[in-house]
Order: structure tokens, then sequence, then C-alpha cells
């Protein structure tokens, strides 16, 4: 039998197959606003997952104390069962061996997470740096123009929603309750006193707050507006009040849909019970942080009013910025200081309520641009909301470091002997942080002498990350070491590796013409180019560290299928060729006409890849210039948004203005729509 009949009879066979592909099925319908490849083979499967509830929490065993686990919820895969399982099963190994090389690794959880993880780093410091530059030059463009008014006013949105009906707990929970259940937003009134009553409270806190001891205390990690955890911590912890005390770790909101419905009821309930619950304050409380991330576009669709998000800003700012539990536990968003020195009451000192962002302050401190805080005092913010410590299992000899966190372009990276000595000299003994998402909700470093680095991350599934959510729990006398509650808020619906390849899609059609360059000096006159030649030139050129080799077959296809038959070559100008970007334009008459980056040779429109790769900062300085927030825009202040975006392109990849404008206004109107804009980008190929 020859290969291609081989080939072609597993591909049938797998199609019959039970399990589910890894990547959705050809009649499953695209997601809207991204990249897609058009329909190919699929070479990795999964089996779904089920969760059950589990009773009731089972300490650990073992030399040292470690922390009981109370696992909410467990997985119990599926089994496949009968012939067909099987053969689907040996099929799948043919495949992958056939397709990468004679490979005989398969992309685990654990490989998949870790691909998350690297595609997150990357999405994260693309956003930071556009907070650092483009966001900082359009606040200060915003402020030189006409200001809004003080009294919100709602624009383009209904100005109907829930009210909450009054300030008890019960009131409260009611309006959680029917905010998680029913589609709707919650009354602007109801929104705005619930701001006004907790401002006070916040300014009024300390830098560090010390919660008294003998009381069950609950520490939540990144909610990132996720209504579903928050509503299943309450279910598993119970509400706050005497004797249960809850302290939010910061990062309420972005990412998830939900970030005010998650501050409106943290707020209501500090109101209500402000001995019992505790609000740190995380990276993404932020003025330009909040608009690189969605928080804004979040406010400006529910509510339409700039003037509400500087108000939440401002409210923000009055966050204290950790917590003491039993003068034994340290908890802060991220981590510990890179100044030398630092000690309690250096934190305690800082007049945090300047602080609207923190993400450029201190560098702009440095090089003398002026502000209120010394450049110590905001490096001192910036770590304690932006840093990560080293992992001693992965990275050997790292106990010593503080060193710049390059993964997110701000704060720093700490060694476990770092956190020890500081602990020590603080009279701590744990430390308590958040900020990065772990596969199981938690992480403990042990960091020797008695003293321990946990990590806690509470939105599970974050960005499709199939993560479990976690809460830690100090009991009265729990010595430092708390009990660890993992759960999923929702039915496990195993999105991440699709996700994994949406991303790695957008990356590509992004950066085709660098990747073209690319490729054309490492092959020289050759068509077809070595498997590890193009994973490295896609990880120099994407930035990312990644093997590439485990997924060739995803990315370029089934050798026969893409005009050759060596297993360990790649054509890779058949493979950018799968990769082409479509723009939905809207025509008169409710007719579109479609245009492909790669062939567009009108000297009147700009470089449609140029304008995909840049669509999120254009796509938020736009909404930030539409000053009355009636979602549309002219010329000029068309020309300001890609003037300000262009101060951070290269020569050759800047947008033109006008050529933008007339894409977007083809029905001649004179103005665009800002959610048009988006809308642009629906299909790509």
């Amino acid at each position: 039998m020859g290969r291609g009949a081989l080939v072609l009879l597993l591909l049938l066979a797998l199609d019959g197959g039970d399990s589910s592909c890894l990547w959705p099925h050809r009649g499953s319908p695209p997601p809207e606003g991204n990249a897609l490849l058009p329909p190919m083979t699929d070479g990795l499967l999964r089996t779904d997952n089920r969760r059950g509830d589990l009773a009731c929490p089972s300490p650990l065993t073992g030399g040292e104390a470690a922390p009981a686990i109370a696992m909410a919820q467990e997985r119990h895969p599926h089994a496949e069962k009968g012939g067909r399982a099987v053969l689907a099963g040996w099929v799948r190994k043919v495949m992958l061996c056939f397709g990468r090389g004679l490979r005989d690794t398969d992309l685990d959880e654990m490989s998949s997470h870790r691909l998350w993880e690297k595609l997150d780093e990357r999405d994260d410091l693309e956003r930071v740096r556009l907070a650092l530059s483009t966001l900082s030059e359009v606040a200060e463009e915003r402020h030189m123009m006409e200001k809004p008014q003080d009294v919100i006013e709602i624009k383009g949105v209904d100005s109907g929603g829930l009210h909450l009906e009054g300030e008890s707990l019960g009131d409260i929970r009611k309006m959680l309750e029917t905010l998680n259940l029913q589609r709707q937003r919650l009354h602007v009134d109801s929104f705005q006193q619930i701001l006004d009553r907790v401002a006070p409270l916040l300014r009024d806190s300390p830098n560090i707050v010390v919660i008294p001891k003998n009381q069950s205390i609950t520490v939540v990690g990144d909610i990132h507006g996720s209504l579903n955890d928050l509503f299943r911590i309450f279910q598993l912890r119970g509400w706050p009040g005497p004797g249960n005390t809850f302290v939010f770790n910061g990062d309420f909101v972005d990412r998830g849909d939900k970030g005010v419905e998650v501050i409106a009821t943290l707020f209501a309930l500090k109101a209500a019970v402000p001995d019992h619950v505790l609000l740190n304050r995380g990276n993404h409380e932020d003025e330009h942080i909040g608009r690189a991330y969605g928080f804004f576009d979040e406010v400006m669709s529910k509510y339409g009013s700039v003037t509400l998000y500087d108000k939440i800003q401002d409210v923000f700012a009055l966050l204290p910025l950790c917590t003491i539990i039993e003068d034994e536990v340290f908890v802060v968003h991220a981590g510990i200081s890179r100044v030398r020195g630092t000690n309690l009451g250096h934190i305690a000192g800082i007049d945090r309520a300047r602080l609207r962002t923190t993400v450029k302050a201190a560098s702009d401190a440095q090089q003398g641009k002026g502000h209120k805080l010394s450049a110590r005092n905001l490096f001192l913010v910036e770590d304690l909301l932006w840093s990560d410590p080293a992992n001693p299992a992965l990275d050997p000899g790292s106990e010593r470091d503080m060193e710049p966190n390059a993964a997110r372009g701000a704060g720093t990276r700490y060694g476990s002997g770092y956190v020890r000595d500081w602990l020590r000299k603080n009279g701590l003994k744990t430390l308590v942080r958040s900020h990065q998402c772990m596969p199981k909700g938690w992480d403990k470093i042990d960091c020797g002498q008695g003293t321990a680095c946990y990590t806690v991350f509470s939105a599970s599934d974050y960005d499709s990350g199939g993560n479990d959510g976690a809460v830690l729990v100090f009991e009265p006398g729990s010595m430092g070491t708390p009990t660890v509650i993992e759960y999923q808020s929702t039915p496990e619906t195993n999105t991440m590796r699709s996700r994994n390849r949406q991303r790695l899609v957008d990356l590509i059609c992004g950066h085709k013409a660098e990747l073209r360059v690319e490729f054309k000096r490492v092959a020289g006159r050759r068509r077809l180019i070595r498997v590890g030649e193009w994973a490295e030139a896609l990880q120099r050129v994407l930035q990312l560290k990644v093997d590439f080799r485990p997924l060739r077959l995803e990315l370029v296809g089934m050798p026969l299928l893409v005009g050759h038959t060596r297993h360990d070559m790649v054509d890779w100008a058949l493979f950018l060729d799968r990769y082409r970007i479509e723009v939905t334009i809207p025509g008169g008459g409710g007719e579109s006409s479609s245009v492909q980056g790669e062939v567009v040779k009108d000297k009147e429109r700009p470089s449609i890849e140029a304008i995909f790769k840049h669509r999120r900062e254009l796509a938020v300085v736009f909404r930030i210039l539409d000053l009355n927030g009636d979602g549309t825009l002219g010329m000029e202040e068309v020309g300001t948004a890609c003037e300000l975006v262009n101060k951070n392109l290269p020569e050759g990849r800047k947008i033109d203005a006008e050529d933008l404008f007339r894409i977007m206004d083809s029905k001649g109107t004179g103005t665009v729509s800002v959610d048009d804009f988006a809308l642009l980008w629906k299909k790509t190929h």
C-alpha cells in the first residue's frame, strides 16, 4: 500500500472515532474577531473531563507541615470504549509520529499549559508595553482636549439595570445571585452609590491592614472579572462576617466580562462589613492597564461614560497595598521590593492615593520627569504589585536572585533566599501572593528555615487556560500554614488548546512580512527547510520561547497535503500562504466586499497586515479619544489615533490615517464607528 493511500485510510479511520478533536471540528462555527485557519486535518485529540463533588477536605501527610487540600471538584475522564476507540488511539499515534518527524511524545495537559503560559506572558508583555508607551501618550493627549462634564451621562446605552435594594448582606447576596444568573447590568445610580460609600472607608485604611487573631481568614487571589468564581467562593466559604474574614488580594477586573459586577459586590461588602472584607490593590487596578486589558471597554459598553471609568480609578488608588495575618503572614498582590533594606515601615509611609497608575511612574521619576512621590517609593509600589518569584525547582541557582522581571516588563524576579531573609527581618513567616495563574490554582515554594512563599489564583479556567481556582484558609493557630481549597466554578470546557492555537494563528497573521523575510534568509534558494530551522525562525520572529516542532502538524498540516512527502521538512512559502487575513468592509445597501492582505495592490489602501497587527492599540485609542462616548470618530480623531500609534512603529510599517478612514467610512458619512472597526476583522483565513 502506498504512503498516500495509507494516510487517507488513517484519516478516514480517525474521522470516525469517538474522541473530539483538539481543535474545533470542521463543522464548528468559527469564533469571531480572530484569525482562523482553513479546515485542516486535526493532529491531536483530547478526551473531555467531568467533575464531581467531594464531601470534605483531607489533610496531606508527610515529613513537614503541609497544607490540607480540599478538592471542591475532581476530574473523572471519560473512558473510550469499543474497537473504534482502540483504532482511534492507534491512528492518533501513527499520525503524530508521521506528522512530527517520528516524535513519540504528545502534547499532554501540562505541555499545553506551559504553551498557554508562554503565550500569556507574551500577551502580558505586549499589553504592558502598550500601557507604558501609547496609552500614556494618549492620556496626555486626552487631557489637552475638552474635559468631560462632571455629571455622568449615559450615552448609547439604556439607562436601566438592576437596583441594589439596600445595604445589608442579604441585599448584596440577592444582587450577586441576580447578576450572576441573569444577563443584566447594575443600574448606574446603584453603582455610583456603592463607589461613594466605599471610598471614605478605603481612604481611611492604612497601607498595611493588620487582621486580629482568633478568626477564620480566607485569602482570595485574582478574580479577573469572573463573577462565577466569586459566587462559588462564597458558596464554599460562606459570607463574610464575625469570625469569617476575607482578604481579596487584587486583580478584580480585566480579562473577564463581569469586572464591574465583581467590584460592585466587593465594594458593597466592604461597606457593609468593613472589618471582615479586606481589599488589597493589584496591578490591574490601574488606569492604563485597565485600558490595555479591556476593563475600560467593559465600562464603556455598559455605561458609555469615561467619567465613570475615571471615578472607578480614583477608588482603585485608595486600595491598601497589603495585609498581615496573625503577625505571621504577609499578603500582597505580587511580591517584595528590589530596594534592599525595605521594611514594613517604608511600605506604611507611602502616599498611595496619588498613584492612579504604577507601570510608568517609577521610570519617569528616575528620569527626572517629575512625580509627587520619590523614585524609591514608586519602585517599591511597582514591585509589590508586579513582581514574581523564581521557582528553584525550575531554575536551580536562583535562590539569591533579585533582578528585573523581563517576562512582564515591570517589577522584579526574586529568589527564595531573598524572600526568607526579608520575612525573617520583618518578623514574619509566610509570604502569600497572587498575580500568576497556576494549574491547580495555587503553588508553594519552600524558602527554608521555616519560611514559605504561597501563590493563590482564584479565577478558574482563566482566559481559557483550563486551570483550577483556589483559595487559602488560615484558621486560628495555623502557624502560617493554610488549608487549600481548589474548585472549578463552571463545567470544564477544555478550550485551552484551541485558545493556544488561536493565539498562534493571530501572531503568525500579524507577522507574515517579518516571517517571509526570515524564512528567505534561512532558506536561501531552497523551497523546503528543516523542521528545526522553521521552528527557530518562528521563535525569533514571534519572540516566543516555545519549541514549535511538536506543533508542526497543527500549524503546517500533513506533509502530503501541503505539497511534499518529507515529514522532516517544511515548505515555508506554502506554510505562510495558509494564513490569510480577510477584512470585511461594510458596503452600501447592506452588501459587503472582502480584501485580503496578501493580494491588496490598491495604493489607496493601507497594509491590511499592519492594521491587523496593531488593531488592539487602535481600538483602545479610538475609545479613549471618543470624548463624548457616542461611539463615533471623525477624520481628525482617527488621524490623532494613528499618529500616536505610529510613534512606536518603524518606517515602512506605519498606518496611513486617510486610508484607514476611507476603509472604515465606506458609506461616506464623514464619521466612523468604533465598534465597526472590530468588525473589520470578523473573518481571517
